[in-house]
Parts: structure tokens; sequence; C-alpha cells
């Protein structure tokens, strides 16, 4: 009975432990990663606005949109982007990118030409029409007065 007892800790205090090197491993490896992007934000910034600067100035207006409409939420944004900053020009970078490849995928200077047509269009002329009987529809005057009743 004492050795199933004794397993039993033994195992607990080896998930603990084991449980403690995953986290430590994760944290560093975070740590790592947000060290590198911190010496790359300034590269992946300017590169967001040689890309497509539109992305980086939305967010701008945006985040000014939330402080005068919103004033905590419009904090937490600028305060999140100011603490963040690495992973906000990571994901400004990846929008700018996102954005030129739509704008290449459809195209938008084509698709804003209104008076452009890419259809052949062909004159059918006008039939005579046949003109149908149809007989009146009946309505059953039968109606649930409960409802009626309750006023």
């Amino acid at each position: 009975m004492a050795s199933k007892g004794f397993q039993n800790i033994v195992t607990i205090i080896f998930l603990l432990v084991a449980a403690f090197f995953f986290f430590n491993v994760i944290f560093f490896l975070t740590k790592g990663i947000y060290t590198v992007l911190g010496w790359l934000a300034p590269i992946l910034l300017i590169a967001a606005l040689v890309i497509n600067h539109k992305v980086v100035l939305n967010y701008g207006k945006f985040v000014w949109h939330k402080l005068l409409t919103k004033p905590l939420i419009g904090l937490l944004y600028g305060a999140g982007t100011f603490f963040l900053f690495p992973i906000a020009s990571a994901l400004l970078l990846l929008a700018a990118v996102g954005s030129k490849k739509m704008n290449k995928l459809f195209d938008i200077s084509q698709m804003q030409e209104p008076n452009t047509v890419d259809a052949e269009f062909e004159i059918v002329e006008e039939e005579t029409t046949i003109e149908l009987e149809l007989p009146e529809a009946q309505i059953k005057k039968e109606r649930d007065s409960r409802y009626e009743d309750l006023f």
C-alpha cells in the first residue's frame, strides 16, 4: 500500500518538474522571438511604409479615432502599440504585404473605370406575350378569434 502512495507522489513531482521545464522553454523561446523582433521592428515598419504607406496611416487614424471617441479604449490601443511595438510593426508589415497582393490580384485600377465593358450584347426582338388568365385566389374567412378576444 505504501508503495502506491509513494508512486503517486513521485509522478506528481515529476509532472510538476516537467511542466516547469516546459513553461520555462516556452518563456525563453517567446523572449528570444520578441528580442529579435525588437531589433527588427524599425526595419519592419520602414518596409511596411515602403510597400503600402496607407496601411500605417490607416492604423494611426484608427488609433486616433478610438482615442477621440472612446478614450479608454484608445489609450489601451496606444499603450499596446507602444509597448508591443515589435509585434505591431510585424503585423503592419503583414497587412501591407497582404493589401499589396490583394490590389495586384484584383487590379483595382481596372475595376474603377465605369465606362469599360467586356461583354458583347445581342439585341433580342420583342416577342408577343401570351396573357394567362389566372383564377382569383380564394381567401378563407375563418380566423382564429382567440387573439382578437384579448382586446
